[in-house]
């Protein structure tokens, strides 16, 4: 009898180590994206005609984290008379180029666009992604450095996808008098909890797992996916934020962001929901109608 309760524990043990050490590399090791690979996404998804690229004329730009990580900026000075800026904030293992496809938005409404790729990703330093955690302060960084070329007077928008709109979010909440507004496109609401629905999907019992898969996090990341709510940052803000998701996103739920808008105090905020988009494909699932919410968005903000 005792030899069997040594087997099953054993077993257990084994299959929760195995299941940690899975998670941890799906979370924190996905393979990030290289130029290709995003600019094939773009074509697959009909997004943006990587044919212009060449064509963008880009101010590079780099700044240091607090940790001492280099990280890379790419700034279009399309209107250098004005002192509007919208910063892009990409999700994980993605990178600047998969914001090319929002460019084009946010100059119709005369805005100088910063793409940034964040920390671990594309070409700027870093180990790990914190899923907006030390995001959100290397935007503040970002941010600085936007009122250090424009003055502090700019006009600052952030526009997120995923953990890019986690990181904005976040942001957000913590410094809405730095900035005019936030757009956050298919954002998790928190990080526990975002956990807790992929686990629910794949049929794992996450109570077991989680807080050894969130010590690996604070060990080797140096983050707790417990301080990871956007949804507790953003219900003291007033600053104005259009929350974007789509009713089929099997990632992050639509749910969250619905939820997030309820909880929001801004009297400007407003909910854009895209029927039958997955993940950070509201866009191209609606160009018409997602361009048309964020001009009357950004619209409703400024004048």
């Amino acid at each position: 009898m005792i030899n069997i309760i040594i087997f099953l524990l054993l077993v257990l043990v084994l299959t929760i180590v195995y299941l940690v050490n899975y998670s941890y590399k799906k979370v924190i090791l996905g393979k990030k994206k290289d130029k290709e690979e995003a600019f094939n996404v773009l074509k697959n998804r009909g997004s943006y005609d990587v044919n212009l690229y060449d064509s963008i004329e880009y101010e590079n730009l780099e700044v240091v984290s607090k940790d001492g990580y280099k990280l890379k900026g790419y700034y279009i000075n399309k209107f250098p008379n004005n002192k509007k800026v919208i910063i892009l904030c990409h999700g994980y293992t993605a990178n600047h180029y998969l914001t090319l496809q929002y460019i084009d938005i946010f100059l119709k409404d005369g805005f100088n666009i910063l793409q940034i790729d964040v920390r671990a990703h594309g070409a700027s330093d870093g180990e790990y992604p914190t899923y907006g955690i030390l995001e959100r302060e290397d935007l503040d960084i970002w941010v600085e450095k936007i009122k250090e070329k424009l003055g502090e007077d700019a006009i600052i928008g952030l526009c997120g996808q995923s953990m890019g709109a986690a990181t904005v979010l976040m942001y957000g909440g913590r410094h809405e008098e730095k900035i005019n507004f936030i757009i956050a496109d298919c954002g998790y609401s928190n990080g526990k909890e975002i956990l807790k629905y992929q686990f629910k999907k794949a049929k794992v019992p996450l109570t077991p797992i989680y807080p050894f898969l969130n010590m690996v996090f604070k060990i080797k990341c140096k983050f707790s996916m417990n301080d990871v709510s956007p949804i507790d940052d953003i219900k003291e803000s007033e600053i104005p934020t259009l929350f974007i998701h789509g009713t089929a996103d099997t990632t992050v739920p639509c749910f969250m962001s619905e939820e997030m808008y309820k909880v929001k105090k801004g009297k400007k905020d407003r909910l854009l929901i895209i029927e039958d988009a997955g993940h950070v494909v509201a866009y191209d699932k609606d160009k018409k109608k997602y361009e048309d919410i964020v001009h009357k968005f950004i619209n409703s903000v400024l004048n």
